[in-house]
C-alpha cells in the first residue's frame, strides 16, 4: 500500500499550548494572567476537565488515502472535513494511478491479481461511461472503496486525542492506524516542550474519556 501522505497545515496555538489553554481557565476564577499557568493546564487535562482543550485546534491535509479511509475518518464528527469531490474530478485513466491497495491485497500474489484484473475492469468501464457523455457525479457509481482521495480535516485536541486512541488501537484497520500515527507525529516533531508534554498527556490519559 502507498504511505499516506499527512502534512500538518495549521496549529491554532503555533507555541505554549499549555500557557494559553492555562490562560483561558483562569477565567473561571478571575485569574487568566496569574500564577503558573502550564501547571493549571496540565491539572485540568489530569482532572478531567476536557473542554479546556477544545480551545486549540489543528488541520491537517491528508493525500494518498483512500476511500474506504475517509469513510471511517468522517465518523468522528466533531472535527471538520473537506474532501476531493469525485462529481466535479475525474480519476485517472491509469488504474493504478487512483488506487491504493491494502497491504494485505498487495503482500498475497493471488488477491493481488484479483484485485487487478477488478479494477482495470472498473476503470474501463468508468471511462467508458464518461465517453458516453455520463457524468463523473453518475460515473463515480462505478468506482471502488480503494479510490484515491484527498481530505482535509481540523480537529481539537479533545477531539484528536479521542479519535488517535480510538484510531492507533490494533483492532483499526491498518490505513487508519498510519494516518493517525502520521498526524500525531507532525504534531509532536514541530512542537516545542509544551506541545509535547500536552500530546503525551492527552493520548495516555484514558480514564478521562470514560467519565
Amino acid at each position: 500500500m502507498s504511505e499516506p501522505t499527512v502534512q500538518l497545515v495549521n496549529r491554532a496555538v503555533d507555541e505554549k499550548p499549555l500557557d494559553f489553554l492555562g490562560m483561558i481557565a483562569g477565567i473561571s476564577t478571575d485569574r487568566e494572567e496569574k500564577g503558573d499557568l502550564a501547571k493549571r493546564a496540565l491539572s485540568c487535562i489530569r482532572m478531567g476537565h476536557m473542554s479546556v482543550v477544545e480551545h486549540i485546534s489543528c488541520t491537517w491535509r491528508l493525500t494518498d488515502v483512500s476511500r474506504a479511509m475517509t469513510h471511517q475518518l468522517v465518523r468522528h464528527r466533531l472535527a471538520s472535513y473537506l474532501q476531493l469531490s469525485q462529481r466535479y474530478t475525474r480519476v485517472s485513466e491509469n488504474a493504478a494511478d487512483w488506487l491504493v491497495i491494502p497491504d494485505a491485497i498487495e503482500e498475497n500474489d493471488d488477491a493481488m491479481s484479483i484485485f487487478e484484473r477488478c479494477t482495470e475492469n472498473i476503470n474501463e468501464a468508468y471511462h467508458q461511461l464518461l465517453a458516453l457523455g455520463i457524468k463523473p457525479e453518475d460515473a463515480r457509481s462505478l468506482l471502488p472503496n480503494a479510490t484515491n482521495t484527498t481530505i482535509y480535516t481540523t480537529m481539537n485536541m479533545r477531539e484528536f486525542a479521542a479519535f488517535y486512541r480510538l484510531r492507533t488501537d490494533k483492532h483499526a484497520q491498518l490505513e487508519i492506524r498510519k494516518v493517525a500515527q502520521a498526524m500525531y507525529d507532525t504534531l509532536y516533531e514541530v512542537g516545542d516542550e509544551q506541545w509535547r508534554e500536552m500530546l503525551e498527556l492527552l493520548v495516555n490519559s484514558k480514564e478521562q474519556y470514560e467519565r
